[in-house]
C-alpha cells in the first residue's frame, strides 16, 4: 500500500517525440495496441504520422477521439475500442509500417476493467496474453532489410513489478521472451531516466527490504526480417 496513490501516469512527451522521430517516417502508419490518454496519437499526428490506436476502455477512446478531431491534424488519426491483444480483429487486413506503445505494468495502475483490460488479470493471463500479441502482430508489420537499412520497428515502453517474496517482475525479460517466441529479433533498447515522483510513497519499504528504487522506464525497439 506504499504508493495507491499514484495513478495513471502519461507518457513522456518529449520521449515520444525522439523515438517518433528516430525510428518512424513522416506518413508512416503506426499501430498502438494499448493507446493510453493521448500523448503517443497526438504526437505522432503532430509529427506527421498516420495513428491506430486501440484501448480497452470505452472513455479512453472517446476521450482520444475528441482530442484528435479538435487539433484537426492533416495526417489521419483514430483510437477503437477492443482488446490490443488482437489487433487484427480492429484493423484486419492492414499492414503497418511501425507499433509504438506502452502496455500496462502489469495490475500496479488498474484502468476501466472492461474486456482485454490486462492490468485486471493474473501475472500468467498477463504473459500469455503478451505472447498472443506478438503472434497476431507477425502479420500486421511490414519486414525490416538490414542490408538496404530499412527498419520497421516494434517499440515498446515496459517496467518492473515487484511481487514481495514473489521477487521482481522484468517485462523487459518477458517481452524478448514473448517477441522472440514469435520470430521477432532485439533491435534496440532505450533506458530513459524518469523523476520517479513514487520514490517518496516506497523509500521506507526498499530500505527495509535492500530494493533499489527504479527511476527509468525500458523501450524495447523489435524488428523481423
Amino acid at each position: 500500500g506504499y504508493a495507491k496513490n499514484m495513478r495513471y501516469s502519461i507518457y513522456n512527451p518529449t520521449q515520444a517525440q525522439f523515438i517518433l522521430k528516430y525510428y518512424t517516417e513522416e506518413g508512416w502508419d503506426i499501430l498502438d495496441p494499448f493507446a493510453g490518454r493521448g500523448t503517443r496519437s497526438l504526437m505522432s499526428l503532430r509529427l506527421g504520422r498516420n495513428y491506430y490506436g486501440i484501448d480497452s476502455c470505452s472513455q479512453t477512446v472517446e476521450q482520444n477521439t475528441i482530442k484528435i478531431a479538435e487539433k484537426k491534424f492533416e495526417s489521419n488519426g483514430k483510437v477503437q475500442l477492443g482488446d490490443g491483444t488482437q489487433p487484427q480483429e480492429i484493423y484486419p487486413d492492414q499492414i503497418f509500417d511501425a507499433v509504438f506503445t506502452c502496455p500496462p505494468y502489469y495490475n500496479i495502475e488498474k484502468y476501466s476493467g472492461e474486456g482485454g483490460d490486462l492490468s485486471h488479470m493474473k501475472d500468467a493471463q498477463f504473459d500469455q496474453r503478451i505472447k498472443t500479441m506478438f503472434q497476431n502482430l507477425k502479420g500486421m508489420v511490414k519486414k525490416s532489410n538490414y542490408k538496404e537499412k530499412k527498419f520497421h520497428p516494434l517499440i515498446f515502453t515496459v517496467g518492473t513489478v515487484r511481487r514481495g517474496d514473489g521477487g521482481l517482475l522484468d517485462m523487459d525479460k518477458s517481452f524478448q521472451d514473448a517477441a522472440s517466441e514469435a520470430g521477432f529479433i532485439l533491435h534496440d533498447k532505450l533506458i530513459t531516466v524518469n523523476n520517479a515522483p513514487g520514490a517518496g510513497f516506497t523509500f521506507r519499504r526498499n530500505w527495509e527490504y535492500k530494493f533499489l528504487c527504479k527511476t527509468h522506464e525500458t523501450t524495447l525497439v523489435f524488428v523481423h526480417y
